[in-house]
Protein backbone atom coordinates (compact mmCIF):
# COMPACT_ATOMS: atom_id res chain seq x y z
CA UNK A 1 0.00 0.00 0.00
CA UNK A 2 1.07 3.36 -0.72
CA UNK A 3 1.43 6.65 2.07
CA UNK A 4 -1.89 8.22 1.00
CA UNK A 5 -3.77 4.84 0.84
CA UNK A 6 -1.79 4.35 4.74
CA UNK A 7 -3.16 7.91 5.56
CA UNK A 8 -6.48 7.56 4.91
CA UNK A 9 -7.00 4.51 6.34
CA UNK A 10 -5.81 5.34 9.60
CA UNK A 11 -8.35 8.75 8.97
CA UNK A 12 -11.14 6.26 8.44
CA UNK A 13 -10.44 4.17 11.04
CA UNK A 14 -9.85 6.99 14.04
CA UNK A 15 -13.08 8.85 12.70
CA UNK A 16 -15.67 5.62 12.88
CA UNK A 17 -13.85 5.25 16.39
CA UNK A 18 -14.77 8.66 17.54
CA UNK A 19 -17.97 8.21 15.58
CA UNK A 20 -19.01 5.64 17.76
CA UNK A 21 -17.45 6.62 21.24
CA UNK A 22 -19.44 9.42 21.22
CA UNK A 23 -22.74 8.06 21.05
CA UNK A 24 -23.88 5.68 23.79
CA UNK A 25 -24.31 1.91 22.39
CA UNK A 26 -28.09 1.30 23.96
CA UNK A 27 -31.15 3.16 22.33
CA UNK A 28 -32.44 3.63 25.58
CA UNK A 29 -29.41 5.93 26.04
CA UNK A 30 -29.74 7.55 22.68
CA UNK A 31 -33.12 8.94 22.47
CA UNK A 32 -36.09 9.55 24.91
CA UNK A 33 -39.02 7.62 24.34
CA UNK A 34 -41.34 9.92 26.09
CA UNK A 35 -42.32 13.02 25.43
CA UNK A 36 -39.85 14.92 27.76
CA UNK A 37 -41.00 19.23 27.76
CA UNK A 38 -38.62 21.78 27.52
CA UNK A 39 -37.33 23.76 30.33
CA UNK A 40 -39.44 23.86 33.66
CA UNK A 41 -42.91 24.02 32.19
CA UNK A 42 -44.89 20.88 32.70
CA UNK A 43 -46.20 19.24 29.50
CA UNK A 44 -50.03 20.54 29.14
CA UNK A 45 -51.37 17.58 26.60
CA UNK A 46 -49.94 13.90 25.55
CA UNK A 47 -49.47 12.99 22.37
CA UNK A 48 -52.80 11.34 21.59
CA UNK A 49 -54.86 14.45 22.60
CA UNK A 50 -52.68 16.20 19.93
CA UNK A 51 -53.22 13.82 17.25
CA UNK A 52 -57.03 13.35 17.88
CA UNK A 53 -56.84 17.16 17.91
CA UNK A 54 -54.91 17.46 14.45
CA UNK A 55 -56.72 15.09 12.76
CA UNK A 56 -59.91 16.52 14.12
CA UNK A 57 -59.19 19.82 12.33
CA UNK A 58 -58.39 17.96 9.55
CA UNK A 59 -61.40 16.98 9.06
CA UNK A 60 -63.43 19.37 9.61
CA UNK A 61 -61.92 21.68 7.29
CA UNK A 62 -62.11 19.08 4.88
CA UNK A 63 -65.65 19.16 5.38
CA UNK A 64 -65.95 22.74 5.35
CA UNK A 65 -64.40 23.15 2.10
CA UNK A 66 -66.89 20.12 0.34
CA UNK A 67 -69.75 21.89 1.40
CA UNK A 68 -68.72 25.04 -0.16
CA UNK A 69 -67.77 23.09 -3.36
CA UNK A 70 -70.92 21.64 -3.11
CA UNK A 71 -72.89 24.87 -2.49
CA UNK A 72 -70.57 26.41 -5.50
CA UNK A 73 -72.01 23.05 -7.98
CA UNK A 74 -75.00 23.76 -6.78
CA UNK A 75 -75.51 27.93 -7.69
CA UNK A 76 -73.35 26.97 -10.92
CA UNK A 77 -76.10 24.41 -12.04
CA UNK A 78 -78.98 26.29 -11.18
CA UNK A 79 -77.34 29.66 -12.92
CA UNK A 80 -77.40 27.05 -16.18
CA UNK A 81 -80.56 26.14 -15.99
CA UNK A 82 -81.76 29.75 -15.81
CA UNK A 83 -79.36 30.39 -19.37
CA UNK A 84 -80.56 27.16 -21.12
CA UNK A 85 -84.36 28.44 -20.40
CA UNK A 86 -83.16 31.72 -21.97
CA UNK A 87 -81.68 30.54 -24.62
CA UNK A 88 -84.97 28.42 -25.31
CA UNK A 89 -86.98 31.52 -24.63
CA UNK A 90 -84.80 33.70 -27.46
CA UNK A 91 -85.18 30.67 -29.79
CA UNK A 92 -89.03 30.61 -29.27
CA UNK A 93 -89.64 33.73 -29.77
CA UNK A 94 -86.49 34.16 -32.77
CA UNK A 95 -89.44 31.42 -34.61
CA UNK A 96 -92.35 33.22 -33.73
CA UNK A 97 -91.01 36.77 -34.75
CA UNK A 98 -89.63 34.41 -38.22
CA UNK A 99 -92.65 32.90 -38.40
CA UNK A 100 -94.73 35.68 -38.47
CA UNK A 101 -92.63 37.69 -40.93
CA UNK A 102 -92.54 34.88 -43.32
CA UNK A 103 -96.92 34.91 -42.55
CA UNK A 104 -96.89 38.47 -43.22
CA UNK A 105 -94.07 38.30 -46.36
CA UNK A 106 -96.89 35.58 -48.06
CA UNK A 107 -99.64 37.92 -47.12
CA UNK A 108 -98.21 40.65 -49.05
CA UNK A 109 -97.23 39.11 -51.72
CA UNK A 110 -99.95 37.59 -52.46
CA UNK A 111 -102.02 40.69 -51.57
CA UNK A 112 -99.56 42.43 -54.33
CA UNK A 113 -100.42 39.88 -56.89
CA UNK A 114 -104.15 40.48 -55.94
CA UNK A 115 -104.20 43.93 -56.49
CA UNK A 116 -101.58 43.45 -59.47
CA UNK A 117 -104.13 40.90 -61.44
CA UNK A 118 -107.22 43.51 -60.53
CA UNK A 119 -105.22 46.28 -61.76
CA UNK A 120 -104.45 44.99 -65.14
CA UNK A 121 -107.62 43.70 -65.07
CA UNK A 122 -109.31 46.76 -65.52
CA UNK A 123 -106.56 47.90 -67.85
CA UNK A 124 -107.24 45.04 -70.31
CA UNK A 125 -110.12 45.57 -72.89
CA UNK A 126 -112.56 43.29 -72.21
CA UNK A 127 -113.34 40.86 -75.03
CA UNK A 128 -116.70 39.90 -75.75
Amino acid sequence: MTFTAITATTAISVSVATFVDEFPAKAEERAPTQFQSVGNAPANYNGYTLMVTAYALIWVILMVWLLMMWQKSRSLAARVADLDLAIDRAAAKSARTATTASTASTASTASTAASTSSAAAKDAPAKE
